[in-house]
């Protein structure tokens, strides 16, 4: 999580609580003794971010969250939900492109950080839906055989044309699967809170 973004939310709870910002990964603050000895914790993961795992890593952050809080302390996870395909896939194919950006913007930052010399324009958005895991996939496909070179790695990369590299998942669940892996990971679900239109859940769960 950004930075600026804690220092502004400190500053907008002031009234409400004392806040304490630390920029780090879930697992750097999750596992820390320091957190682990706090009583009575509420744990948020919000945003469907949790679907940016696969099923199975999904599942094992749920096991870490459980290890690293106490008895009776509460999460509330936020998770995007089942719905038609053809809505689904037209959110990652938008008409105004912002996906496809977004999705384009990876190869900005390597370009950036990397020092590779991706040419975006030589790239395409790709997103597909599968309907077996219940999954949206971004995919950049390469419009043309070409070359790429990595100075940070000093390596060279081809790439045919059509090939496509696979850059982001997004799963949906069910409330029935968000239930059944809520209760292996230790966890029972208190209550859930769905959009009006059911397209997405904050569900809270408390360990067991």
């Amino acid at each position: 999580i950004s930075p600026g973004v804690l220092n502004l939310a400190k500053k907008n709870t002031a009234d409400l609580a004392e806040v304490f910002p630390i920029s780090a990964d879930y697992n750097d603050v999750l596992g820390s003794k320091e957190l682990i000895s706090l009583t009575n914790k509420f744990v948020l993961y919000l945003g469907a971010n949790i679907g940016n795992f696969s099923a199975t890593q999904a599942f094992a952050f749920m096991q870490y969250i459980n290890k690293s809080i106490n008895t009776g302390d509460h999460v509330l996870i936020g998770f995007d939900l089942v719905k038609d395909p053809t809505l689904i896939l037209s959110a990652y194919n938008d008409v105004l492109g912002l996906t496809s950006a977004f999705n384009l913007n990876l190869l900005t930052m390597l370009n950036r950080e990397l020092e590779a010399n991706f040419e975006l324009e030589n790239f395409f958005h790709a997103p597909i839906y599968d309907e077996k895991i219940n999954a949206a996939k971004s995919f950049l496909v390469s419009n043309k055989a070409q070359e790429v070179f990595i100075k940070k790695l000093n390596r060279s990369f081809s790439f045919k044309q059509g090939e496509a590299v696979f850059t982001e998942i997004s799963s949906k669940y069910s409330l029935k699967t968000i239930e059944d892996m809520s209760d292996a990971a230790g966890f029972g679900v208190v209550s859930q809170h769905t959009d009006r239109r059911n397209y997405f859940v904050d569900v809270l769960l408390q360990k067991n």
